[in-house]
């Protein structure tokens, strides 16, 4: 039977359906799921962000509320908005790897998910999640006390996101990066096609060169390869070149 990994952040809005779920499709398509928590917090404090980039762009924020409000209305799975967002969810991960919990780890995470999204209860208190530990019949205070302590294990993981460096000469280069390669490459379209100028980090806007010929390579690699100025789509112009690699952003250890 195929395993496949889920990897979520407890305070992750989107992440809340799709966990209700997910053990449902797997089990109907004979899929073993291994859960993985991982924490949004590093990796918003790389962008520069202290909070949810839902609370940075307030209007993204609002329509995120109405699409999760529609998403699970329409899979039938309860909703409310909580009291506050985000939530500090580092507790409930260290929980969900600690050896009892585990053990049961998508009802765990369920149980916590429901606790936030649909009955406004705050998971960052050791008191909800006790609660929570205590109707699974676990050992709250052991538990506790094994995601307190020192050693305990840390939700690790971060987010590879796909990168694009296009050459245009010998001199000029540009990197973009992005959800996917074929993002990345939709946007260089654009560029190209004089639709959208790319600001860089200095603010400078870089214009489509007039010579036909440019070349890119793929994240860090040195193997660069010829584009044919946009004749196919992204298959013809850059998946081909990409292997078996990922093509969309993923968790990684």
């Amino acid at each position: 039977m195929a395993t496949i990994e889920f990897w979520y952040e407890f305070a992750s809005t989107y992440s809340y359906p799709a966990a209700m779920r997910i053990e449902e499709i797997a089990a109907q398509n004979r899929i073993n799921v291994k859960w993985r928590p991982f924490l949004l917090g590093p990796i918003f404090k790389q962008q520069g962000w202290t909070t949810s980039p839902f609370k940075v762009y307030p209007e993204k924020g609002e329509y995120m509320w109405r699409d999760v409000e529609r998403i699970c209305q329409f899979q039938k799975i309860p909703f409310t908005r909580p009291s506050s967002f985000p939530q500090n969810s580092v507790l409930a991960a260290r929980l969900a790897l600690c050896p009892d919990v585990s053990a049961h780890h998508h009802e765990f995470a369920k149980l916590v998910y429901t606790a936030e999204f649909a009955e406004q209860k705050d998971i960052s208190l050791p008191e909800t999640l006790a609660t929570i530990l205590t109707s699974m019949n676990i050992d709250a205070q052991q538990s506790l006390e094994q995601a307190t302590s020192p050693n305990a294990n840390e939700p690790k993981g971060r987010v590879a996101m796909p990168a694009m460096t296009f050459r245009f000469t010998t001199e000029v280069e540009m990197t973009l990066s992005g959800d996917s390669y074929e993002d990345i490459y939709l946007s260089f379209k654009d560029f190209m096609h004089g639709k959208q100028p790319v600001e860089n980090p200095s603010q400078i806007s870089v214009y489509p060169p007039e010579s036909d010929q440019m070349f890119f390579h793929l994240d860090n690699e040195t193997t660069t390869y010829e584009i044919p100025y946009f004749k196919g789509g992204f298959s013809e112009d850059i998946g081909r070149y990409c292997g078996n690699r990922p093509l969309k952003a993923a968790p990684v250890v």
